[in-house]
């Protein structure tokens, strides 16, 4: 129970009081942890943390429209497919592609970052960008686009803003910047697996670009370099990953790596990371008379 009104928490905020209204993840070997937080004015928030390993943000956001169209007595809610024949390795094992040093690293080689005392420097920002200011960072960066098909609002705000945060760190024209994203690979396999397919189908593309390449260059070419890194993650990659994971088990290797996306230099000057919850279905959420 919360000694104030939902209000004077201003749980809407980014800071880092938002933390309090979920369940803490350290030292916890819980999959999954709800917390209730009733506010003096009758408000309650649902705070919910999970293990990212177990599922993904799509099947999270699947999982929690469920539970709360449950809660209010629906029954054609989505049913979570378990059915892991549609990722199952090779036989024998058929690793086409180099993932040590893309998805893993070994843990000698990881440099480490003072992320504890970045943290204090760290300012949590909101930014709205209009309709037409989309449109027109769409239209210069679609300019060879070679899909047949116009970048998404997503990606082309991605290439911009990849430009501008590498020219707002001041460095020099030959460092390299690396821009980290994450890919649904649902859709990039063959057949593509359903959408209610409940786990974690996500990998990550790192393009990379020197300083002097992202200033220099039209948007359009540096959409070039973001495109080409998302096309390498098709039906052939995708499965290759799979019996690298595999092989990795089989073999007792897990101590010795990390995953790359987890490292804090991902997301630490130079680099950047850039990620959409636009397919998340958050709008369509509620539990039980509370609403959305």
């Amino acid at each position: 129970m919360a000694s104030c009104t939902l209000d004077e928490a201003s749980p809407l905020k980014l800071t880092p009081q938002l933390c309090d209204l979920h369940p803490s993840d350290e030292g916890t070997e819980e999959l999954m942890q709800v917390q209730l937080t009733r506010f003096m004015c009758g408000s309650l928030v649902v705070g919910f943390t999970s293990n990212h390993l177990i599922a993904d943000g799509k099947a999270t956001g699947t999982f929690l429209l469920a539970c709360g169209q449950a809660t209010c007595g629906l029954t054609d809610y989505p049913v979570p497919i378990h059915d892991r024949a549609v990722v199952k390795p090779h036989d024998p094992f058929s690793i086409e592609f180099d993932h040590l040093g893309k998805e893993y690293m070994e843990k000698r080689l990881v440099k480490e970052v003072p992320w504890e005392e970045m943290v204090s420097q760290v300012r949590v920002e909101k930014t709205q960008f209009s309709p037409d200011v989309l449109a027109k960072l769409k239209a210069p960066a679609t300019v060879r686009c070679p899909s047949g098909r116009d970048y998404s609002t997503f990606e082309s705000l991605i290439f911009h803003l990849w430009q501008k945060v590498t020219q707002a760190h001041g460095m020099g024209e030959e460092e390299t910047s690396q821009l980290c994203i994450l890919i649904n690979v649902r859709t990039h396999v063959v057949p593509p697996i359903a959408h209610g397919y409940f786990g974690n189908m996500v990998l990550w593309v790192f393009p990379r670009a020197t300083v002097r390449e992202l200033l220099s260059q039209p948007l359009d070419r540096v959409a070039e370099v973001v495109h080409a890194a998302i096309a390498q993650v098709n039906d052939r990659y995708a499965r290759s990953f799979v019996d690298f994971d595999v092989g990795v088990e089989r073999d007792g290797r897990w101590s010795e790596l990390v995953a790359t996306g987890d490292l804090d230099s991902t997301v630490c000057c130079p680099n950047l990371e850039a990620n959409s919850r636009l397919r998340i279905p958050f709008e369509e959420n509620g539990f039980w008379e509370w609403g959305a």
